[in-house]
């Protein structure tokens, strides 16, 4: 992680810019820098920032470095990197030492060996230019090549030359080169190879020329010994920097910044001047700094190679301070003011008054204050500095200007004067309210009333004090009170009525609108708004939950301080979101990276944040106060790019620079992403997803790393987008093809295969079922013949002979009644085959036939006793089964023989019927009925009919009563 450090630019009369100070940033060999000793910076089109150091190349996205060395790049021959150079159509040349040059085009995302068939490759490269038809390459001992389509010239000692060592190259003109001859000024060179010294009034021999920059029609050069001079209109201006320091006369870099600012490094510090060069100052803390380069990204960032301490980033900041470098103590700033024109700030050590001139001063006790630790400050009707203490028991003092001294307020003259801890100071234009750690003290010239618990309040350690109307609100350890100023009436805010409103009131502020706003110690920000209030902390995506005070600026933003920085919300929006009609928060959370003095901003005591004549806003905090201009704010507009950086299947690295092609084997998929951004790099989001197999982006916050284990195959996308601090989001997703293959079991051939097969298994089992239906079938129909023409003709053969036989021979009475009976077994049992050839008939399996089967039967034995046979079922149905037809018939016939021989009846109805998957048979007769729980005997063959229904999965019942009938029910399975 970089260090980071705020720093301040006191800008010189004249020297004006979109910014007023850098928040800086330092990168070491800690932090994965190769090494400190950096001799170049570029920055390629897709964004990335370059370094030549001494052991490779470093690539850097703002969080992490990527090393590019002769070990893991063939097409670098040597480690030690000199100089880098970015053409005009992208390309990034590298410029080593020994080892010729190298480049990278970013598009590829290949290095490769652009000129080693035109130039020395083993080249120590000292420089790089180029002009609109050439590419020029300055090396360390053969000269300046000038490099096109067609040919390749060397300018050296050999021709008119002067010099082989060529320390820098700068264009000027769009034919012409600028280039530095070791110890020999400035000469230029056309693409038609005129050459001529640039004329400068320098002692040619002791000129020698580290940098060059240009801007507009200006070219800045470092020179060593002459410091830098500016070369303009063909007039010549000479800054030494001697004045300075003595090393600083040995310049080493120079940039023109786009805001306007000179920077210069030299061997004796980093030095910075507007461009009139009228005042030239140290940048802070890099007095004794050594740079061979600075440089300005994309976003507007300063970038300095602080040789032997790593890589500086100086970033434009939001926010600039009055801190100790500006004259503060050591320590806290608790409140700051305006009073008499100027700041007053309360911090470690007394009061400061900070004038127009920028002068400040402090006052202590000898100037009349109460004690050197000022607390809260207020401004009150009168145009009055009143200043409270941190002691409890000391005065509330007011600064008397024409005596430029402090004094007690008239109370605080008296004895005794009240002994509690100041926490506010308020006014509301009718009188001064002091709030304390012993309630409200509301004071005039005569007396006080103290308000506390006795008047209502929960708690008596007052955190905020705010008027609105005729009423005071009251915002304490214990909650929020409103109180009537005129009859000091308390009312207690409950729990209920104020929702999420936290315990610990520690800000009040009142809108344009006459929204209460309340802010809390742990529970964010709340309005009260139409009787109800609305809160707005992390849950609805604030930043914090922490409010210490709220300012609302002059175009609708609140401003709020906290333990861990400033968020900046729009009012109106959150407006929006309490009426439903948005369901987005959209803050700003600025911290020590965006020029705060310190994270922590001093609130929990009122007032304490002031706002200037201008609408600047000034924040009391750690380490000073931290200053902003709500219409100046830096927003990066940039829009950030995602870039896919590392493909691992299975923790093995892919090419990403192809098409992804995974197998079914593989088991786990990681895409490593980034995106070159250097304002905010550790505050850049990001969004994936894999389509079409996600159809919705996935947010990830910060996270650089894509995870999938399992992926159906099929062609899919990858894709990712970068949103950075602001919410400006990659137009284009970085992407990549990714197509997983199918296993052998999902090809198209092998699933045709398999279709194939089970309609061939399913067509089979088919053909199998009904050969043995057929088989079945004629097998029953062969045994119903058999049983038809063999054992009935045979049954009916015996009775017949047997009544045959009782008509011819004279018999005993015995043998008489023997034959009787076998005549009547045989045909009863006759009749019972009939019954068992009709069933096993496959000819009979239709419901139609036992339809005609069951009236055929019950018109055979009811051949006296009207009967009726009504049903729902047609030929239609599916047949029932063969079991459950024979169980049908003879409950049928076993019902109807009782109705003959027991039942006495004179009428029977009958009735099939199917009732969603259940067949009904029921027999109802008018006859004598019978009692089903009478002795045994009387059960009629119910027994035997309800072990057949059992047997089919049915139910026989029998319902009757002596002298009301029967009715029979058979319910079993469709």
């Amino acid at each position: 992680m970089a260090r980071v450090i705020v720093l301040a630019l006191v800008f010189c009369a004249g020297l004006q810019t979109a910014y007023g100070q850098f928040v800086e940033s330092l990168w070491t060999v800690e932090e994965g820098l190769p090494s400190a000793d950096i001799f170049d910076i570029a920055q390629t089109p897709d964004g990335f920032i370059w370094l030549a150091t001494d052991s490779g190349l470093a690539r850097f996205d703002g969080v992490r470095f990527t090393t590019y060395n002769r070990a893991n790049t063939p097409a670098l021959t040597r480690n030690v990197i000199r100089r880098l150079f970015v053409t005009s159509d992208g390309i990034l040349l590298i410029g080593t030492s020994g080892g010729g040059v190298t480049a990278y085009d970013y598009r590829e995302r290949r290095f490769f060996r652009p000129f080693d068939d035109l130039v020395d490759p083993t080249m120590f490269v000292l420089s790089f230019g180029e002009t609109e038809n050439a590419v020029w390459v300055g090396s360390d001992g053969a000269g300046v090549y000038q490099i096109t389509e067609d040919e390749v010239l060397l300018h050296n000692e050999d021709g008119p030359f002067p010099r082989n060592h060529i320390f820098a190259l700068q264009q000027v003109g769009k034919d012409r080169i600028a280039s530095a001859p070791m110890n020999y000024g400035m000469w230029y060179i056309s693409e038609q190879g005129h050459i001529e010294p640039a004329g400068l009034p320098l002692p040619q021999a002791n000129s020698l020329i580290y940098d060059f920059d240009i801007k507009g029609d200006v070219l800045w050069v470092a020179t060593s010994g002459h410091g830098v001079f500016r070369y303009k209109n063909d007039e010549l201006d000479v800054f030494t920097l001697a004045d300075l320091a003595e090393s600083a006369r040995i310049a080493t870099a120079v940039y023109a910044d786009s805001n306007g600012i000179i920077w210069m490094g030299t061997a004796e510090g980093v030095y910075y001047s507007s461009d009139d060069m009228e005042t030239i100052r140290p940048y802070p803390g890099l007095e004794n700094s050594f740079s061979l380069r600075i440089t300005e990204d994309q976003e507007g960032n300063i970038w300095i190679a602080d040789w032997g301490r790593g890589l500086l980033r100086l970033k434009p900041a939001t926010f600039t301070t009055i801190s100790e470098k500006d004259g503060l103590n050591p320590g806290s700033a608790s409140s700051v003011a305006f009073a008499a024109g100027d700041i007053w700030i309360a911090a470690t050590g007394g009061l400061y008054r900070k004038t127009e001139s920028g002068e400040i001063r402090l006052y202590t006790s000898e100037d009349g204050l109460g004690s050197n630790a000022p607390h809260l400050l207020l401004e009150d009707s009168r145009g009055r500095l009143i200043v409270s203490h941190f002691n409890p028991g000391d005065p509330v003092d007011f600064y008397n200007e024409e005596t430029d001294r402090f004094q007690p307020l008239p109370f605080f003259e008296r004895e005794p004067r009240p002994n509690a801890y100041i926490t506010v100071l308020y006014e509301d234009h009718e009188r001064l309210w002091i709030g304390s750690g012993m309630g409200v003290v509301t004071w005039d010239e005569d007396s006080f009333t103290l308000i506390n618990s006795e008047y209502g309040l929960v708690n008596n350690t007052v955190r905020a004090l705010h008027r609105d109307g005729p009423y005071l609100w009251i915002g304490t350890n214990g909650g929020l009170h409103r109180m009537h100023t005129e009859t000091l009436d308390v009312e207690h805010i409950s729990s209920d009525e104020a929702g999420k409103l936290g315990s610990v009131i520690t800000t009040l502020h009142t809108d344009e609108e006459g929204n209460l706003w309340v802010g809390t110690f742990d529970s964010g920000l709340s309005v009260y708004k139409g009787g109800n209030f609305y809160p707005f902390n992390t849950g609805t995506g604030m930043p914090t939950d922490v409010v210490w005070q709220t300012v609302e600026d002059e175009l609708g933003y609140f401003w709020m301080g906290s333990t861990s920085g400033i968020t900046r919300v729009n009012r109106r929006q959150l407006l929006a979101y309490a009426r439903g009609e948005t369901d987005q928060i959209e803050t700003r959370f600025f911290t020590i990276r965006d020029g705060l003095t310190g994270s922590s901003i001093y609130g929990n005591h009122q007032p304490t944040a002031a706002v200037g004549r201008d609408g600047t806003i000034f924040f009391p905090g750690a380490n000073g106060v931290s200053i902003v201009d709500p219409e100046h704010i830096l927003i990066n507009e940039k829009e950030p790019l995602a870039v896919i950086e590392q493909i691992l299947v299975d923790l093995e690295a892919v090419s990403k620079d192809e098409p992804l092609r995974l197998t079914h084997e593989a088991r786990a998929l990681e895409i490593q992403y980034t995106s070159p951004t250097f304002t905010a790099p550790q505050e850049v989001r990001f969004k994936y997803r894999l389509y079409p197999f996600e159809q919705e982006w996935q947010d990830v916050g910060i996270r650089r790393a894509a995870y999938y284990t399992t992926i159906p195959h099929g062609e899919y996308t990858f894709e990712v987008k970068a949103i950075n601090e602001y919410g400006v989001e990659s137009n284009r997703a970085a992407s990549i093809p990714v197509t997983v293959l199918p296993a052998f079991w999902e090809t198209w051939w092998f699933i045709s295969l398999m279709i194939l097969m089970v309609f061939g298994i399913a067509y089979g089992g088919y053909r199998y079922k009904v050969y043995n239906f057929e088989r079945m079938n004629n097998l029953r129909l062969r045994i119903s013949k058999d049983l038809h023409d063999e054992i009935g003709s045979n049954l009916a053969s015996i009775a017949i002979r047997s009544s045959v036989v009782k008509k011819r021979e004279k018999l005993s009475p015995v043998a008489m009644t023997d034959l009787d009976e076998i005549r009547s077994l045989s045909r009863l049992t006759a009749e019972s085959m009939r019954d068992i050839v009709w069933l096993i008939n496959p000819d009979n399996d239709k419901m139609e036939n036992l339809i005609t089967k069951l009236r055929e039967v019950t018109s055979n034995m009811l051949v006296e006793i009207p009967w009726s046979f009504d049903t729902n079922l047609t030929g239609k149905q599916d047949a029932l089964e063969l079991q459950k037809r024979r169980v049908l018939v003879l409950i049928a016939k076993e019902a109807l023989h009782n109705i003959v021989k027991h039942s006495g009846a004179e009428k029977v109805v009958i009735t099939l019927e199917k009732q969603h998957d259940i067949l009904v048979f029921t027999i109802s007769d008018d006859g004598n009925g019978f009692d089903p729980e009478g002795p045994k005997g009387t059960g009629l063959g119910l027994r035997s009919m309800q072990e057949r229904a059992a047997d089919v999965g049915g139910v026989c019942t029998v319902s009757s009563q002596p002298g009301e009938g029967t009715k029979l029910e058979l319910r079993m399975p469709y």
